[in-house]
């Protein structure tokens, strides 16, 4: 930048060069000599949407994380208090409490994370973020629970298969044996026909389909009851985690 100034009114003009301070040079002595930071090289990015999948992966993760490390300390806490002499029955009572407080801790945690780490501000966005980190996890555990059912399902007819074939090589090659096999298999064939007709009187009755009805509902009535829990705990641990969204950050541009 140039200026033209005039020393005297009688003397000659005199060029006089010098540098303007750029905007980073001002925001640097600015902040050495005040402390501050100048509003003019401040400049904030909101982002756009409110659900951070990043923060949600993240939330995920710590709530199986939770889960895994607390099923594992109370199975190992059950274990050790058990006895040969206890009941299964109240083994099974106490397993159940502490798989569903094991849960809500869960969701409570990864939903925390969630909202801790989102860009985004704010109870409802926090709450949201939190509220996500349950929709992703239920399908997951949906997922994984089926295939580790097929996958015990495959594995126990492959050990029959295999277990029956060289009974039943043995049985072909001494054919006293064979015989014996087929009459064997002849009666359990009929008993087996003989429990089903059982089976199928008994559900024909309308006592045993009231029973079967009033377990299913219950169930059914039960495991919304969890999920609905689930939500409002992952939900609460986004708003617990929540920023307020009052609270900008400033980022200088130096």
């Amino acid at each position: 930048m140039t200026e033209r100034r005039r020393n005297t009114p009688n003397s000659e003009d005199s060029l006089r060069t010098y540098d303007a301070p750029s905007t980073e040079a001002y925001a640097r002595d600015t902040i050495m000599t005040t402390g501050t930071v100048p509003a003019a090289s401040a400049a904030v990015t909101m982002p756009v949407d409110r659900i951070r999948w990043g923060s949600i992966i993240a939330g995920l993760f710590a709530a199986l994380a939770t889960l895994v490390v607390l099923s594992v300390l109370g199975l190992a806490i059950g274990l050790s208090n058990y006895n040969p002499g206890d009941p299964l029955r109240n083994f099974g009572i106490g397993a159940g409490i502490w798989g569903a407080v094991t849960t809500l801790i869960a969701f409570l945690i990864g939903g925390w994370v969630a909202a801790g780490t989102a860009a985004t501000r704010g109870r409802r966005n926090g709450m949201l973020n939190g509220a996500m980190v349950w929709v992703v996890t239920i399908p997951l555990l949906l997922y994984v629970a089926g295939n580790s059912l097929g996958s015990i399902l495959s594995t126990a007819s492959s050990t029959v298969a295999g277990a029956a074939a060289p009974a039943a090589a043995a049985a072909a090659a001494q054919p006293q044996a064979q015989a014996t096999v087929q009459a064997a298999g002849q009666g359990v064939a009929t008993a087996a026909q003989a429990t089903a007709t059982v089976v199928a009187g008994q559900l024909a009755s309308p006592g045993t389909q009231q029973a079967i009805a009033n377990t299913g509902s219950s169930t059914a009535w039960g495991t919304l009851i969890a999920l609905l829990v689930g939500l409002i705990a992952a939900a609460l641990g986004g708003l617990i985690g929540s920023r307020r969204a009052d609270r900008l950050q400033t980022v200088a541009a130096i």
